[in-house]
């Protein structure tokens, strides 16, 4: 528990291990995330279809590419 009587110090980046974390201090953040049945099926099954005819091509990580690619935009 952090002592009151000291000020307030922002970590930075930092991990638990598991998951990058930053604190900034009074900087504001958000997160963005996507459930997995947000995406419509047929549009994930087409994509599943066309890379999977491609050579040489890991599916499932071309795939998570092309999501978290459609998500920032």
């Amino acid at each position: 528990m952090p002592d009151p009587k000291q000020p307030y110090t922002p970590a930075g980046w930092h991990s638990r291990g598991y998951l990058p974390h930053f604190d900034g201090g009074e900087i504001p953040q958000f997160i963005t995330f996507r459930l997995a049945d947000s995406m419509p099926q047929e549009l994930l099954d087409r994509w599943r279809e066309e890379l999977s005819s491609e050579q040489n091509v890991n599916v499932d990580a071309a795939l998570r590419k092309r999501i978290e690619i459609l998500a920032v935009q």
